[in-house]
Parts: C-alpha cells; sequence; structure tokens
C-alpha cells in the first residue's frame, strides 16, 4: 500500500514536469523560427516522452547542433546561405531556420510597386539599394543591381547572396534583346519573352555551374491601342538543389499598390511603406518615399549605397530614371559624373518629384524631359 500511495505524487509531478518541458521546448523551437502552433508542441512532446520511457531521470530539451558546431543563429547570414548551398550545414533543421533568417537567400533591399491612375495602370517601378556585401563583412556601395533593355518593353532586377552570375548574365540578356535575338512568335508577347529570358539564364547557368542561390525579378508589358497589360516575374535560382522556380505575380489590382518588398531589408522597407502611406495615401510617391528611408536608417547591415529606380510607362520602353538625394545626385547607383548620363535622362527626387539634375523642381510635367 505504502509504494501504491507514494507513486501516485510522483506520477503528478512527472506529468507537471512533462508539461513544463513540452512548453519551454516549443518556447525554444519557436525563437528559431520552427514553431508553427500546435503542430511543433505535440511533436516535441511525444520525442521527449520517448525519451522519459527510456531513462525518466533525464528530461532535457532537444539538441539541435553538435558541441563543435557554432550555433547559426550566430554566424553571418551569407555564411549561412554558403554554408547551405555546399551542404555543410548540419540536418534539415538548420536549413529550415537558415531559410527564416533575413538576408540568408536574397542579401539586398529591393521594392516593386504598380502605379494605378483613375483609369488604367500607368507605370510599373522597381528600386533596389546599391551594396554588395562579402563574408569577411566588408562591402561596396557601387553595384548596378537595376537593368533596362534599350529596344523592348523589359525591365530587370537582380538579388541574392551570390550575385556575380547576373550581374554578368543580365546586361548580355538585355543586348540579346536589343539585337532582335528574341523570335518573332515570342517577341510580341510578354508571357513569350518572360519563357526566352528564362531559358537563357538556364543556358547561361549550365555554362557556369556552382555559386550561390539569387532571383532575377523581370518585368514586362503588353500594349494594344490605348490598352496596356503588365506582366512581373521571378525566377530564383535554388542552388542547394540545383533547380530553378519561376513565380508570377497578380497585377488586376485596381490600385497602386506595392507587389514585392523583398531581400535581406525587405522588412524595413515595408514598415517605410506602412508608414508613408498611412501620410500619403496609395500613390507612387509613398512607396518610393518609405523606400529611401528605410534604406536611410541602415537598419539592414546588408543593404545601403543610393539607391536605384527604374521604370516601364503603359508605351515606350524601359528607363532609367536619375535621382537626386541629400547625399548627392546618382544614376546608376553611382554619383553624378558629366557624359555618363544620356541627355534624355528623366530625374526624380526622394519624393519621386520631377526634378532636374540640380535638384530643382519641374512644375510642368509635361516637359519633364530633359534635353
Amino acid at each position: 500500500m505504502g509504494s501504491c500511495t507514494a507513486a501516485a505524487p510522483d506520477s503528478q509531478e512527472l506529468a507537471g514536469q512533462s508539461h513544463w518541458t513540452s512548453v519551454s521546448s516549443s518556447l525554444h523551437l519557436r525563437r528559431l523560427g520552427l514553431g508553427f502552433g500546435r503542430t511543433s508542441s505535440r511533436c516535441s512532446s511525444r520525442v521527449l516522452q520517448r525519451r522519459r520511457v527510456d531513462n525518466p531521470q533525464k528530461t532535457r530539451r532537444l539538441r539541435l547542433w553538435r558541441p563543435e558546431v557554432v550555433p547559426i543563429y550566430r554566424q553571418h547570414p551569407i555564411t549561412i546561405a554558403r554554408s547551405c548551398d555546399r551542404g555543410e550545414v548540419p540536418g534539415s533543421r538548420a536549413r529550415m531556420i537558415a531559410s527564416k533568417l533575413l538576408g540568408a537567400n536574397h542579401v539586398t533591399s529591393f521594392l516593386a510597386w504598380l502605379a494605378v491612375d483613375s483609369r488604367k495602370a500607368t507605370q510599373l517601378y522597381f528600386a533596389s539599394d546599391s551594396r554588395r556585401s562579402f563574408v569577411s563583412g566588408d562591402y561596396l556601395d557601387d553595384c548596378e543591381k537595376l537593368f533596362v533593355a534599350n529596344n523592348s518593353p523589359d525591365i530587370f532586377a537582380m538579388l541574392g547572396h551570390d550575385i556575380g552570375f547576373p550581374m554578368e548574365a543580365l546586361p548580355k540578356i538585355c543586348t540579346l534583346i536589343d539585337q532582335g535575338a528574341i523570335p518573332h512568335g515570342l517577341r510580341a508577347s510578354l508571357h513569350g519573352r518572360t519563357d526566352w529570358v528564362l531559358d537563357q539564364l538556364k543556358q547561361m547557368k549550365t555554362d557556369r555551374p556552382g555559386g550561390g542561390g539569387f532571383s532575377v525579378f523581370h518585368g514586362s508589358r503588353h500594349s494594344w491601342g490605348n490598352h496596356a497589360v503588365f506582366g512581373l516575374s521571378r525566377h530564383s535560382y535554388v542552388a542547394c538543389d540545383d533547380r530553378w522556380a519561376n513565380e508570377e505575380f497578380d497585377l488586376t489590382k485596381i490600385e497602386s499598390h506595392a507587389i514585392q518588398c523583398d531581400g535581406s531589408g525587405g522588412v524595413q522597407v515595408g514598415r517605410g511603406i506602412v508608414n508613408h502611406t498611412q501620410l500619403l495615401g496609395s500613390v507612387s510617391r509613398a512607396y518610393f518615399a518609405g523606400f529611401v528611408v528605410a534604406l536611410k536608417e541602415g537598419k539592414d547591415k546588408l543593404s545601403g549605397g543610393p539607391p536605384q529606380l527604374v521604370g516601364l510607362g503603359c508605351v515606350g520602353n524601359g528607363r532609367r530614371y536619375g535621382l537626386f538625394t541629400t547625399a548627392g545626385t546618382f544614376f546608376r547607383g553611382r554619383l553624378l559624373t558629366p557624359g555618363d548620363v544620356p541627355s534624355c535622362t528623366q530625374w526624380r527626387d526622394e519624393l519621386l518629384e520631377p526634378v532636374d539634375h540640380s535638384g530643382r523642381s519641374i512644375r510642368n510635367r509635361r516637359r519633364k524631359v530633359l534635353r
């Protein structure tokens, strides 16, 4: 009888201890980005119960890492991503954590938004920073990340922790487009041009194996008469699986809106946009102003340098904009130098208002092209 009465408090105490250990383990997993509601709690509880049956005296939390391995959340994001691509990060849990870390896959700040007036969509914009980050922690603020085809309504943006390949591939693709390399049957359709660009990226990547992952945003347009339809696709190379992924965005919303905030600074850009849209409304200048403010704050150490801006309107081809900021006058991510800027370049300030290269406001928007 004594042994029976003594066993009851022990079982209650063990049940309480099991509940507390399970909850603490679930919270620990959630801190690492692996907690998804009740599923993680139940899974961790089952594992702990199995351990408790084998050895009731040892009730410790799960160890996700070998003792000699530095925890992934203490490593540099670029180091994490490169290790995942090479398969050196231990276990699938590590890859899950790395995929949830800011900057693990896309090191930059990028924003795509669509401008819509009272009648129709009028312009597709890309904005980006100019920083190149290295594993050593060094960086250079001189990288051109936005590209434009001169003879076709196509604009491009790149981001990723390994941008060496798209830095070389996208200018070549723009040159091929300008030379008329797209077959006639595909040239007239935005979907045909999108598929052709993806095929070219795959072919070029096959000739240059290795490297890390990256993404290429491709904005395009199909127009007839007074009507225009915009398209936006993201071509992503997943290095750890050596495969390509393609995503198309829905641009049918009948008001101006941010399509995608991406990169390691995407969260900061999103917060800046929310703050400015509350003051200015859902207009283009609110999106660009929020992007510029987020870049100036510098909370994302993997983004920085002067902003870059390209746009694609209802007619004509893509356009690079020169930017007049409080830090100076920039074109294609670099300080303005005489002779390097085409005479027909349009300029914008930090609120996307039309200005000249010296920052003077242009009142009449119909005369905003400088010659």
